[in-house]
């Protein structure tokens, strides 16, 4: 008994932050979302354009490849650091919609660019003929990725205004989609703000959820 009471105490390690590297890990995928776009050459909306564009800058189209790749391979990531959460279920709803959306990059936006690539391998002619012939149905597969990398900014930004962030998040997530969709292969410098807004708004809902 005597030794019991000369034992000395046992404080309990502090609670630690499951979540581990979850806001930089998504800043790290805003970063290269933002670059990647940002450094795409300037396609246009007609095929010729877009093959000549890219055929210029094929060391930039590569470059934005390899960024957007990490993007979503970063989104994944992401969304598995946030499931470790015990979130709600739309926040759950959202980080599995975000896992998603990281596949929309890595194999919908990535491959689209690879066959740009490909095709500015072949003479113009036979390139514009391969562009043409190759777009639409060969990603039509990968368009509910698309659309989950939509949702989840809104649902993640919900469920933040919920844990206390304010209505921030989702004014950045829609705001930056919607500047993006009303600029792409139009207005390159808007392109690019738009997915910086979108990801700031990630960043942001992942902190107010990491908490």
């Amino acid at each position: 008994m005597s030794a019991d009471l000369h034992r000395p105490v046992e404080t309990p390690p502090a609670a630690t932050d499951r979540t581990g590297p979850l806001v930089a890990v998504l800043a790290a995928a805003a970063v290269c979302w933002t670059a990647g776009q940002g450094l795409l050459p300037d396609m246009g909306m007609e095929f010729p354009a877009r093959y000549d564009n890219v055929a210029d800058a094929r060391g930039l189209e590569s470059l934005a490849t390899v960024l957007l790749f990490l993007a979503g391979c970063l989104l994944v990531v992401s969304s598995g650091l946030l499931v470790r959460r015990h979130l709600s279920r739309l926040a759950a709803a959202g980080a599995l919609l975000l896992g998603l959306g990281g596949v929309w990059l890595c194999a919908g936006r990535a491959a689209f660019n690879l066959q740009m690539l490909k095709a500015t391998e072949l003479d113009r002619a036979e390139g514009i003929a391969f562009l043409e012939s190759s777009a639409g149905p060969a990603f039509a597969a990968f368009l509910p990725t698309l659309l989950a990398l939509l949702l989840s900014g809104i649902l993640l930004a919900v469920a933040a205004r919920r844990s206390g962030s304010g209505w921030l998040p989702l004014v950045l997530w829609l705001l930056g989609i919607g500047l993006f969709l009303g600029s792409e292969f139009a207005v390159k410098p808007l392109e690019a703000l738009g997915i910086g807004l979108a990801g700031c708004s990630l960043v942001l809902s992942g902190r107010a959820l990491r908490r």
